[in-house]
C-alpha cells in the first residue's frame, strides 16, 4: 500500500527496504508543492519578509516510513520527515532547516487506511 501512497503524493522512492520494511526518499529535491499541496502546509522554514520559505526556497526532504509490527495486532506505521530549504535566487550556500507540521503525515496516514479498507 506505501509504494502506491508515495506515487499519489508523486514522491519518488529512493529507499525501498522490504528487510526493515522502511520506504521513502532521503534526498527528494522539490520546490513549491508536495503531491500537488502548497509545501508550506506541511513545512515550516521560515519566512523571508512576507513569504513562507516553504512556498519559494529550494527544498531537500528527507521523508521515510517504517511499518512495525503491534504488539495488539496490526502494524504500526511511523513517517519521519526531515530537511532544509535554500533561497534559489542567491549565491548563498545558507540553508535553512525546516519541520513538520505533522500534516503529511497525518494525511500518508489516511491514504493508508483508505486503501487498506478498499481491499
Amino acid at each position: 500500500v506505501l509504494p502506491g501512497v508515495y506515487s499519489e503524493l508523486l514522491i519518488p522512492l529512493s529507499v525501498n527496504d522490504p528487510r526493515t520494511k522502511t520506504l521513502g526518499n532521503t534526498g527528494w529535491r522539490t520546490r513549491r508543492v508536495i503531491g500537488r499541496i502548497p509545501a508550506q502546509r506541511y513545512l515550516e522554514c521560515g519566512s523571508s519578509g512576507t513569504m513562507q520559505n516553504a512556498e519559494t526556497y529550494s527544498l531537500n526532504l528527507s521523508i521515510v516510513t517504517s511499518v512495525l509490527p503491534n504488539p495488539n495486532g496490526g502494524s504500526v506505521i511511523s513517517t519521519a520527515i526531515s530537511g532544509t530549504a535554500k533561497n534559489p535566487l542567491t549565491s548563498s550556500s545558507a540553508e535553512v532547516r525546516c519541520s513538520s507540521q505533522s500534516e503529511l503525515e497525518l494525511r500518508s496516514r489516511d491514504m493508508v487506511q483508505k486503501a487498506i479498507y478498499a481491499r
